[in-house]
């Protein structure tokens, strides 16, 4: 097992797009076996040598360099924009290149049912292995904190994507916002930056007040606001989209999740986020939204990447947090890890064409002692919840967050423990999903002890599953307008759905 630095961090959550609490980081000098611990879904900012934080901006405190247009995924961009900025033409390039990467796999291929119905077949699955193969020492492992959600008020449509903030260090047209000044984004984001400023950011507060002065100059020359103004070099789309009235756009049909699933939530976040109109429609799980979207029930759906891709799908957005796939068994039964799961063991995973069900077959083609047990897919997560007694040899293994409903009723009950799997136990010692920890602070009974980590790091052992949101192609082709918004509100759903 390698040896990393153990990490501790220390992030207040904040409003994507607008301006929150300062990140700090350090670092402890004991060595531990625990890879760097990430929580709540909040993403770190490290401040060192001469780099400082200030609001949701960071930049060298040196004399910066002139950006430079570059060509690269939107993805990528925006994680560095924070820090750099975008200038007009470099907002254009991004949100080009993303719409160009987003692009299926085979983009004339339309999404049908036996692209969907082979899934599940062992065939498929071996295709499929290197796709998602992490390895244990390239990926290192994050602990699955409680959870923190993030009061979320929406986004700033284009401003959001061209990391409004950001340019007040680095447009070089700041006729941009004496033009849009009376734009409902612009007044969303300017109440944002005073409230960050009268909570005492005193660098925020510089720069709205260098920017009041130009804008008082432009005033004083006698220009008179346009409400197209588009700055030099930005592309015309980016400023079509933010003007579509999200009202005026068809209802989107949604796939979510069984009764519980937090893809119900996210439903509710999508809909605050873009001020779409959002119809949601119960599946079994990640698989059966698969099938609704090649049947047309559902526009855009919630699924696990690890029956990605087939061909016809567009992923929109990833979700920052990935789920974990927990076992979980009676204490009697004495498992210790998956090691110890024997042939007369019933695992429940669930429903049929649930995501659950696809993981737990995936585990069981590269983790030996799980392929020995009996699976049990005629009942629902919640009825087999039910089912399981403390005497008997029945577990419950299933793909979701920790805050699922039917695991704080094992925990709740008393007799029940989540069952370690270690990249030991998957053939050659790889695990095939990254490695996570289920943080013993996350539950009061489930939760074992591994007695390597210290304190809350200390936890049970499983794997995590990302999740993204995802739609047809044929959809995307008959819904421009609808999918550019999704893309444009693409950062504001990230901070969300988490």
């Amino acid at each position: 097992m390698i040896l990393l630095m153990s990490v501790s961090l220390s992030v207040e959550a904040k409003k994507s797009g607008g301006f929150g609490g300062k990140s700090s980081f350090s670092s402890s000098s004991r060595p531990s076996s625990r890879p760097i611990s990430i929580g709540g879904g909040s993403k770190p900012t490290v401040n060192s040598g001469a780099i400082r934080n200030s609001g949701s901006i960071d930049r060298k405190s040196s004399t910066s360099t002139p950006i430079q247009p570059i060509k690269v995924d939107r993805n990528t961009a925006l994680s560095s924009l924070g820090k750099k900025g975008a200038t007009g033409d470099q907002a254009g390039l991004l949100f080009k290149d993303f719409q160009r990467k987003t692009q299926p796999i085979n983009p004339n291929a339309k999404l049908n049912t036996a692209d969907v119905e082979k899934v599940f077949t062992p065939q498929y699955r071996q295709s499929r292995k290197q796709d998602y193969y992490s390895g244990y020492n390239s990926t290192p492992s994050s602990h699955y904190r409680e959870s923190v959600h993030v009061n979320h008020s929406g986004g700033y449509g284009m401003w959001d994507y061209m990391m409004f903030d950001a340019m007040l260090d680095n447009v070089g047209d700041r006729q941009m916002y004496y033009h849009h000044q009376n734009d409902q984004a612009f007044r969303d984001w300017r109440t944002d930056a005073n409230a960050a400023c009268a909570a005492g950011d005193t660098d925020v507060c510089d720069k709205l007040k260098d920017l009041d002065r130009e804008m008082s100059e432009y005033k004083a020359k006698g220009i008179q606001p346009k409400a197209d103004y588009i700055t030099p070099g930005i592309d015309p789309d980016i400023y079509e989209t933010n003007n579509i009235d999200p009202a005026k756009l068809p209802e989107i049909k949604l796939c979510t999740g069984s009764m519980g699933s937090d893809y119900n939530r996210y439903a509710s976040e999508l809909t605050k986020v873009t001020k779409l109109k959002v119809k949601t429609i119960a599946t079994n799980g990640s698989a059966d939204a698969i099938a609704k979207l090649a049947t047309g029930e559902c526009d855009l759906g919630f699924t696990q990447d690890d029956l990605l891709p087939v061909a016809g799908l567009n992923k929109i957005v990833s979700l920052t947090q990935l789920e974990v796939g927990m076992m979980i068994c009676p204490k009697s039964a004495g498992y210790k890890s998956f090691e110890d799961l024997k042939g007369d063991t019933t695992v429940y995973i669930g429903s049929d064409q649930t995501g659950s069900q696809f993981t737990a077959n995936k585990l069981r083609d590269v983790v030996p002692s799980f392929a020995r047990v009996r699976l049990n897919t005629e009942h629902s997560v919640m009825e087999a919840v039910g089912l399981m007694t403390a005497n008997k040899k029945e577990c419950l293994f299933a793909v979701s967050t920790p805050d699922l409903p039917a695991f704080k009723e094992l925990d709740k009950n008393g007799n029940f423990v989540a069952v370690p799997l270690m990249d030991k136990e998957f053939k050659g010692g790889k695990p095939t999903y990254t490695r996570v920890v289920v943080d013993k602070g996350h539950y009061k009974n489930l939760t074992q002890s591994d007695y390597i980590g210290w304190g809350e790091e200390n936890g049970t052992d499983t794997i995590g599953v990302s999740t993204s949101l995802i739609a047809p192609q044929n959809w995307v082709d008959q819904n421009k307008q609808l999918y550019d918004l999704l893309l444009m509100e693409r950062v504001n759903l990230q901070a969300s759905l988490h």
